[in-house]
C-alpha cells in the first residue's frame, strides 16, 4: 500500500544496477515515464474508495451489485474520489455522503434510516458521558509499526465525538512494548 515505482538513477540499458554494480538479467527495457495510479488517496489504491462505497451501500440494505455499479459510475464519471476521501473523515459529510448514495440509486428511505442510526449512536454516547473538567483520553493505533492516526481522521473524530480527546500528537510512531507497559503518555 503506497508503493511507488521509482525510476533509476542511472541508465540501466546497460543492464547493470546503477547502486552495486552487479548484472541484472533484464530482458526489456525500463519504462520510459513514471507510473503514478490515479485516484491514490491516504495510501489506498483506488478500488479501496469502490470497497468503501460498496460498503456503505450494504450498510444501508443494497444488496442488487447493479446498484452499487450505478454509485461507482457515477463517482467515478465526476471525478468524485478525492471528495469522497475527505468526506469520509468527518462526521456529518459523513452522513450527507450516505445521503447521497441513496439519492443516486433511489433508496433515501434506507439511507435516512442508516444515518438516524448513527446519529442516535453518536448522540448516546455524547449524552451517557458525565460532565467532566477533563476530557478522558483514548488512545488509537493501527498498524505495522503502530502509529497514531492523523487528527483528521475519522477514527479520531469518533474519538472527540464522545467527548475524549487522543493523548498523543497525531502520526507519532508507538511501540508495541508501550502498549503493554503503559508507557503512552496520558
Amino acid at each position: 500500500m503506497g508503493a511507488k515505482l521509482l525510476l533509476p538513477k542511472s541508465d540501466s540499458a546497460g543492464k547493470v544496477c546503477p547502486h552495486c554494480g552487479q548484472g541484472i538479467p533484464v530482458k526489456a527495457p525500463p519504462a520510459e515515464t513514471k507510473y503514478q495510479e490515479g485516484d491514490f488517496e491516504g495510501g489506498y489504491p483506488f478500488t479501496r474508495a469502490l470497497e468503501m462505497i460498496e460498503a456503505i451501500l450494504i450498510a444501508m440494505g443494497v444488496t442488487n451489485i447493479k446498484k452499487v455499479v450505478q454509485v461507482w459510475k457515477i463517482v467515478l464519471s465526476q471525478k468524485g474520489l478525492p471528495k469522497l476521501h475527505r468526506d469520509i473523515q468527518n462526521i456529518s459529510s459523513y452522513l450527507e455522503t450516505i445521503r447521497y448514495f441513496g439519492q443516486l440509486i433511489g433508496t433515501e428511505e434506507q439511507a435516512a434510516r442508516l444515518v438516524s442510526y448513527m446519529e442516535d449512536k453518536v448522540s448516546l454516547i455524547q449524552q451517557s458521558l458525565p460532565p467532566a473538567e477533563k476530557k478522558p483520553q483514548v488512545y488509537y493505533i493501527v498498524g505495522k509499526l503502530l502509529f497514531c492516526l492523523m487528527g483528521e481522521r475519522f477514527e479520531n473524530q469518533l474519538v472527540e465525538a464522545g467527548l475524549w480527546q487522543p493523548p498523543l500528537d497525531p502520526g507519532s510512531n508507538v511501540y508495541g512494548q508501550q502498549t503493554t507497559s503503559g508507557g503512552i503518555p496520558f
